[in-house]
């Protein structure tokens, strides 16, 4: 499809399934404007749904006698991720003086911004199973009964008071990585520089910057939840549960140079 001359469209769809325990659905969109009037930008839409019983071959079925509990997200599952990119030349100066020439004539500037889905989690819980785990596969997965991001926040991921420690002997109610990592997005852009020394010399200056806005990326929290009792609601103890506890990279700067002859 074309737009104008200058932009093109595509989407396609696919679909993945192995041996009915892992499963993988997704649709691509890509639009592009050509590189004209010193100005490209790209844009592309994934809309994804990967799901299984495990992520890798160390993983271990939770519960032996119910493998449906263990099919859920996979843990790199991302339902939605979108990212822009472009690249901007700066116009030259038609002027005579060389000394403007080079101040102003081979800038360049590019950018990707990238908007995705929070990574999924998984909520497990204190309690007894006395031995139906055969082979110690697994523990319990927690009880939902409330909202579970009921009056939370940047740093309270999940909410305690939506979560129950499951009867003993049973695993509960919830399945794995059924929760998931607040909403995340990035900027990162570089401007460079261009100078031409002679006819066959020239340098090149170059500073790149990562999350250029700083913006607080969660990258991980705390699931382990615990209750005094079965079916009890969070014990006291418990005060972080919930809550951030890891984070991607703050902002980055980087400088370079480089000499081409």
């Amino acid at each position: 499809m074309c737009i104008r001359d200058r932009y093109t469209g595509w989407g396609q769809l696919t679909a993945v399934e192995t041996l009915g325990y892992a499963r993988y659905n997704a649709m691509m969109i890509r639009l592009s404007r050509r590189f004209s009037d010193n100005f490209l930008v790209n844009f592309n839409y994934t809309r994804a749904s990967a799901k299984g019983t495990d992520d890798n071959d160390s993983d271990n079925i939770n519960n032996p006698f119910n493998i449906n509990q263990s099919y859920g997200p996979a843990g790199y599952n991302q339902p939605n991720v979108t990212t822009i990119d472009f690249v901007y030349m700066f116009p030259k100066t038609k002027s005579s003086n060389q000394v403007i020439k080079q101040l102003v004539n081979g800038w360049e500037l590019s950018s990707m911004i990238r908007m995705q889905s929070g990574m999924p989690l998984t909520v497990n819980a204190n309690g007894n199973l006395f031995g139906a785990n055969i082979g110690n596969n697994g523990g319990q997965y927690a009880n939902l009964i409330g909202d579970p991001y009921a009056n939370t926040n940047a740093f309270q991921i999940l909410n305690p008071l939506a979560f129950q420690r499951p009867a003993d002997g049973s695993w509960g109610n919830t399945t794995r990585d059924e929760f998931h990592l607040p909403f995340i997005w990035n900027v990162d852009s570089a401007i460079m520089k261009t100078f031409f020394i002679t006819e066959t010399i020239k340098a090149t200056l170059r500073c790149e910057v990562f999350n250029l806005f700083n913006h607080p990326q969660v990258f991980g929290a705390n699931t382990g939840f615990s209750a005094d009792n079965p079916l009890g609601g969070i014990s006291t103890s418990d005060t972080n549960f919930g809550q951030a506890n890891s984070y991607r990279d703050a902002r980055v700067l980087q400088l370079a140079a480089r000499f081409t002859f």
